[in-house]
Parts: structure tokens; C-alpha cells; sequence
């Protein structure tokens, strides 16, 4: 666990979220590295083996600087209930302003593409002495006077023991442990690309071997012939650039965004070198990553199930490709991107241990073209604004399942052509500390200033909300632009659930103390705004104002049908004269092509 302490605030812990590290006989390397944009990074090297594992990248994006961060290393692991084990801590160093990074690398091997469930034991000693530790393990008995000492001695570190959590660890991981099933990986040949701030010339420099990454003069584009990898908390830099990814046949190729990767496209366009269609490969549910979990552990941890990464995507082309699915990322931003030719598949791995594991596969199962998952981990970036889709096939879903209990979030500007919105409820994946399964979540999809055909609500827990920009011109009885009107509107129907609102973002602390005193950062898109100011020209702001124009909401939909919205606008002079109109209703003809140039205008001529 790791602490970070600000000045002036209460301490905040940014765990890794049940990371999932299981330890054999022999000594770490422990890297630990804080950045100045305040993430937290953390490396662990298994020093016998000489291999190193991501384990976990965290963010704090408050900015500020921590005093110090703590280490805490468990004397009594889990509350007394299993084997005790010394640890020893040797040779702590600290630096300031150096790159502790790995350095940038890229090869052509071998990668572990999945993690595949199979009942089959790991005849490795030093991955199973724990095991024939516990082989013969019971829980023990405890009474509530034992419980309140192990409490006590605790504190708040892991939360309040119950006799309930006791037995569940009694039927649940501790079993688990003791089994001799495991995930084994899955292999594939690829371009593996390591360390920070890769470029494709990079990668072809380092490759160095035309028949797999060449730049083709005739073209104008890199042509891969395999896959390309971003390995776990690396980071891709597409600049300027024209990718092309080869295929004989569909689906043969793979960019393949690993756990907790970080991949830049900026004014570029990646598609394929041939009719046939390439494949996204987040990690996530429907494709497992994060190795150090997978490699030392028999239950699956948290982060096991997302990406917890960053897509971060700007004026560029995404084409004939498939199975886009980001699944937790971090930070996600498409800002004035065309998905283009993109095409329905499957292509997830669905082997699983039985219960849990096999029940959130199922829940993710299923063809996609293009769809975001948001779970129960902090988003620190939602950022989709002036994306074009269109499918093969068309109508292909573009499918969000949000957490809208925790975030607020809405698309911009985005025009889905034939396509069908889908907006599907969300599910909790997996928790040290989940008090059951499943727990789902409200979903809700705010979009602003869409174009669209077709939306789908798919379950009760869902929702859309197609909202428009509002321009209101006050004149006088001459025609004139009236400057510092007050214009004022509200929801006639739902002004507690759906007021007006502008394009500022707030990113709300929420603190908890179970099981740990945690600080979760939520992200809203979109801040109520009941009233703004006319300017000069008698308009109110264009969304170039982002914190005082006017964003309104069209209807509700949801499973069991629309409710549509009706407004008041009211305008108050600087002299005080006052107008008021109401049953403004607005729909589709309220589009704009380009945002700063309205289609609809409201005129109120004052008294």
C-alpha cells in the first residue's frame, strides 16, 4: 500500500486497487516513481528471475506535491488468519528528477496476448510452497473479543473485521488459494514496444527489419506485418503519420494496448494495408493483461479487468478496423477523430474459473465495433468531441456502459451517421472488498449536439439524454443588440434532474474510510448553469465560453420510453424590463455542423 501526504490536507491513499502481488521465497526490487503531473507509478522485479512487472499506475490530479510517501509492509497479513511472514526491507534509495523509467525499447518476440483458465497444477516449487503451506490450513475460530483485538491492532488499515467477512474469506479466496488451477499464458508473435515516449521511427530503428515495420516513400505510410504491442506502461507516440497495418485476412493483425499503456495519436491516420480489417486489443475483461497478477496469483484481482490506461486521440483517422473496445481506461479523449469502415466482431478470450470470474466474461461477451466500458475506478479523462463513426455494415452499435453514479459524462459534437447508439447499465468487476456480485450500475449518456438515427436504452438502468446548445438574441423594439441582458431558463418538466448546464468540468472528491481511508476522484462533464449574459452582439456565448454558454436537454429515454422537455426562457434588461417565453421545445433541426455557428436562434424583443 502507498501513502501520499499533502501539506495542510488529510492523508490520501492511493492503493493499488488489489494489485494482486503474491510473493515467493526471495528478494524484489521495488521502483516507485512520481511524476510531476502527480502519477504514481510502481515496478516490481523479481531479482532471482530478472524479470520486472508492472504493478500499478495511480494518479492524483489535484497537482500537488506530496511530502513524502509511505511504505507499509504487513506484519500480520490479513488479520492474523494466515501463516506469518517476515519482510525485509534493504537498500532505499531516493531521487529527485530522474528517469527511473525502462528504458524505450522494441523487439520482435514472443508476447502474452491472454490468460487462459485451465485446470492444470504449476509444478514450479518456488511458485507453490504457499500453497503446501496452506494445504491443510483452516480458518480459525474466533470469538468477538479476539475480533475487536485484531481490530484493534489494525486500526483502520484493512477495515473492521466481522465474522461474516471471516467466513467469506473461508469460502471464497482462501479455497481459491489453495487450488492447483491457473491462468497460463497465451502466446503471440508481435513488435513489442517498451518505455516512454516511442515513436514509430523508434520502433523501426530498433526493429530494424524492413519485412515487419517499413516506411513505404510511394504511400507515404509505416506498413506493419504483424502485431504492434504496447506493452505495459509504455507509451506510443503517433505523430504526423500514416499507419498501415497489413492483413492476408481478416482480423490477422492486432494493435494490442496493454495494461496500463499510454498510446498518442495526433494528426494521423491508421487503417489497413489491404481490404481486410485489423484488431484493437485493449486489455480488459474480454482479454485479460496485467501479468504480475496473472503470473503470482490463483484469484483474479481488479486490475486484471481494465486497461487503466490512456487513449489519448486528436485530428486523425481510425479505419477498417474492429473490436475498439476500451475497457477502464484512465484517461480516454477521440477530439475531432473519423472512425471510419468499422466493422462488428468478437474477439475476446472467454475461458475463466468458475462463479465470478466466468460470470463477468459472460457479461462482456458478445460482437463489437466500438464501445466504452466505465466501471468502478476513478476516470480522470473523458474527452469524446467531433467524432464521425460509420460501419460496413451499418447499423453497427456504438455501445457505452457508464457509471453514472459516479461520473457525469457526455459526448460533443459527434455525429453517429447510421449507426446505433447503445447505452447498456454498467457492472462493479471485481473487488478485495466486494460485498456481492453483481452490483450494477445506472448508466446514463448525455449527448450534445448529436447528430444520430437510432438510440437503444437496452435495460432499465439505462439512459440517453439528447441535449443542444441554446442561442437566445435579445434586441430592443429597434432591432438593436441588447448587451448585459440576463437570460435565464429552466426545465419545465425536470429542473431538479435536467436544468441547463454549461461545458465547464468538475472533478468532485469523494472520500470513504472503508476498508481504508481512500480519496476517489469523480469527473462531471457539464456544471448546472441557470442563467448567463448577453454580449455585445445581444447573444448569449458561444462554447468557446465553455463556463457560461448554454447547453439544454432535448428529452429523457430510457427503457420504457421518451419524456420529452419543454423550457422557460426568461430575460431580464439592464433596465430592469422583463420577458418571459415559455413551451420552448426543441429537436434534431437545433444541430449544429460547426458549434460556433448557430441554426436555431431564439429572439426576444424587449418592451
Amino acid at each position: 500500500m502507498y501513502q501520499w501526504y499533502y501539506p495542510r490536507l488529510i492523508w490520501t491513499s492511493l492503493g493499488d486497487e488489489d494489485s494482486g502481488f503474491r510473493h515467493r521465497k526471495g528478494w524484489y526490487g521495488v521502483t516507485i516513481i512520481r511524476t510531476k503531473e502527480g502519477w504514481l507509478y510502481t515496478y516490481i522485479t523479481d531479482v532471482e528471475r530478472g524479470k520486472t512487472y508492472f504493478q500499478f499506475r495511480e494518479c492524483d490530479p489535484r497537482g500537488e506535491d506530496s511530502e513524502y510517501v509511505l511504505i507499509e509492509a504487513l506484519d500480520r497479513p490479513l488479520w492474523d488468519m494466515f501463516p506469518g511472514v517476515t519482510v525485509y526491507v534493504d537498500g532505499l534509495e531516493i531521487y529527485r528528477d530522474k528517469y527511473l523509467f525502462p528504458p524505450k525499447r522494441a523487439y520482435y518476440g514472443r508476447y502474452i496476448e491472454n490468460w487462459q483458465w485451465r485446470e492444470e497444477p504449476v509444478e514450479d516449487p518456488s511458485e507453490t510452497y504457499l500453497e503446501e503451506d496452506w494445504k491443510d490450513f483452516r480458518m480459525p475460530e474466533f470469538t468477538q473479543t479476539e475480533l475487536d483485538q485484531i481490530n484493534e491492532r489494525m486500526q483502520v488499515s484493512y477495515g473492521k473485521v466481522s465474522l461474516a467477512r471471516v467466513r467469506k474469506w473461508e469460502t471464497g479466496e482462501l479455497r481459491q488459494m489453495q487450488k492447483k488451477r491457473h491462468h497460463y499464458p497465451v502466446y503471440r508473435d508481435g513488435i513489442v514496444v517498451q518505455g516512454r515516449g516511442v515513436t514509430l521511427d523508434d520502433v523501426a530503428r530498433m526493429v530494424n527489419d524492413p519485412a515487419l515495420l517499413r516506411f513505404d516513400p510511394q504511400k507515404q505510410a509505416w506498413i506493419c506485418t504483424t502485431d504492434l504491442v504496447v506493452d505495459e506502461a509504455a507509451e506510443l507516440i503517433i505523430r504526423d503519420a500514416s499507419l498501415r497495418m497489413h492483413c492476408d485476412r481478416p482480423g490477422e493483425h492486432k494493435i494490442a494496448v496493454m495494461y496500463g499503456a499510454t498510446v498518442r495519436i495526433e494528426r494521423s491516420t491508421i487503417t489497413s494495408d489491404t481490404e481486410n480489417y485489423f484488431l484493437w486489443r485493449f486489455t480488459g475483461t474480454a482479454n485479460y493483461g496485467y501479468d504480475l497478477g496473472m503470473a503470482n496469483m490463483h484469484v483474479l484481482m481488479n486490475l486484471s479487468y481494465g486497461t487503466f490506461g490512456s487513449f489519448l486521440v486528436e485530428d486523425s483517422i481510425l479505419d477498417n478496423c474492429a473490436y475498439m473496445f476500451l475497457d477502464t481506461p484512465r484517461e480516454l479523449r477521440l477530439k475531432n477523430v473519423k472512425l471510419t469502415r468499422l466493422h462488428m466482431v468478437d474477439a475476446g478470450e472467454y475461458s475463466a474459473s468458475p462463479g465470478e470470474a466466468s460470470e463477468r466474461k459472460e457479461f462482456v461477451r458478445g460482437e463489437k465495433a466500438f464501445c466504452v466500458f466505465i466501471k468502478n475506478y476513478d476516470l480522470l479523462l473523458f474527452d469524446l468531441d467531433g467524432i464521425q463513426f460509420s460501419g460496413t455494415e451499418s447499423p453497427s452499435d456504438i455501445s457505452f456502459l457508464l457509471n453514472s453514479e459516479k461520473n457525469r459524462l457526455n459526448v460533443y459534437n459527434c455525429d453517429f451517421g447510421e449507426e446505433r447508439v447503445v447505452v447498456k447499465r454498467s457492472v462493479k468487476m471485481g473487488s478485495f472488498w466486494a460485498s456481492r456480485w453483481p452490483e450494477y450500475y445506472r448508466s446514463e449518456l448525455g449527448m450534445v449536439n448529436c447528430r444520430f438515427k437510432r438510440l437503444v436504452a437496452e435495460d432499465e438502468m439505462a439512459s440517453i439524454v439528447p441535449k443542444y446548445y441554446l442561442d437566445v438574441q435579445v434586441v430592443d423594439s429597434g432591432g438593436k443588440p441588447v448587451s448585459g441582458a440576463k437570460v435565464s431558463v429552466i426545465n419545465e418538466v425536470d429542473e431538479e434532474r435536467y436544468p441547463a448546464e454549461n461545458l465547464a468540468v468538475e472533478k468532485p472528491i469523494q472520500r470513504s474510510g472503508y476498508p481504508i481511508a481512500m480519496v476517489h476522484h469523480n469527473l462531471c462533464l457539464g456544471l448546472p448553469l441557470r442563467s448567463t449574459v448577453t454580449g455585445e452582439d445581444g447573444h448569449t456565448p458561444l462554447p468557446d465560453d465553455r463556463e457560461h454558454t448554454l447547453i439544454v436537454a432535448d428529452y429523457f429515454l430510457g427503457q420504457n420510453g421518451k419524456k420529452e422537455f419543454t423550457h422557460t426562457v426568461k430575460v431580464i434588461s439592464p433596465q430592469g424590463k422583463e420577458k418571459v417565453i415559455t413551451g420552448i421545445s426543441l429537436d434534431e433541426t437545433w444541430y449544429r455542423v460547426d458549434p460556433m455557428k448557430p441554426t436555431r436562434t431564439i429572439r426576444v424583443v424587449m418592451p
